[in-house]
């Protein structure tokens, strides 16, 4: 990633899940839908401070985590769970799976990042559940997508959302590019 030098690499395999610690308060997460379903363990630095990631990139404690993390956030899920099958239904896009995308939004929950990147949102379906965790989680965070066509903003008509979603048109990399896109500014970044 331009302008981005990861300290460390903490790796767990959802459908193929890489997250990248940048120091002690920020944090990239990759996620990049896969048929793969290993582990993978990379060690992490003592600067490496968010337990949550930690635990997942560890097939000895990655279990009793997700157990944990439903136990906490499933009933959320439950109650969210209903809307988006609608949602999935009207626009017959839903590529995500239900665990990957909960994984996704327990990670969001138990990190409480204020500023998220989402590249490619197509039309919206982690969007969505990005939304609702940040939601979730306080009155200020905030999600910045970017996509190379608009068909989310057909979809993303929750008005809940509406303040803490910012969509931009654009091929991030020209952003990038630009100097009108800086990573560094956020906190939490999700590739779909």
């Amino acid at each position: 990633m331009h302008g981005v030098s990861p300290k460390v690499v903490v790796a767990f395999l959802i459908s193929f899940v890489t997250m990248y610690a940048l120091n002690s308060s920020k944090f990239l997460s990759l996620i990049v839908a896969d048929s793969f379903s290993n582990f993978v363990e990379i060690p992490a630095s003592p600067s490496h401070d968010v337990p949550i990631l930690k635990a997942l990139s560890k097939p000895t404690t990655f279990l009793d985590t997700v157990k944990r993390l439903y136990n906490q956030y499933g009933s959320e899920i439950r109650s969210y769970r209903p809307y988006m099958r609608k949602w999935c239904q009207v626009t017959h896009n839903c590529k995500f799976t239900d665990f990957e995308v909960e994984m996704l939004y327990m990670i969001l929950r138990e990190t409480k990042p204020q500023h998220v990147f989402e590249m490619a949102p197509n039309k919206g379906f982690s969007t969505h559940w990005i939304l609702e965790a940040l939601t979730q989680n306080d009155k200020s965070s905030t999600l910045y997508s970017y996509d190379v066509h608009n068909a989310s903003l057909k979809f993303m008509k929750n008005p809940k959302f509406q303040e803490r979603w910012i969509f931009t048109l654009g091929d991030y990399r020209d952003l990038l590019k630009s100097g009108e896109l800086r990573m560094d500014t956020f906190d939490f970044i999700f590739i779909d």
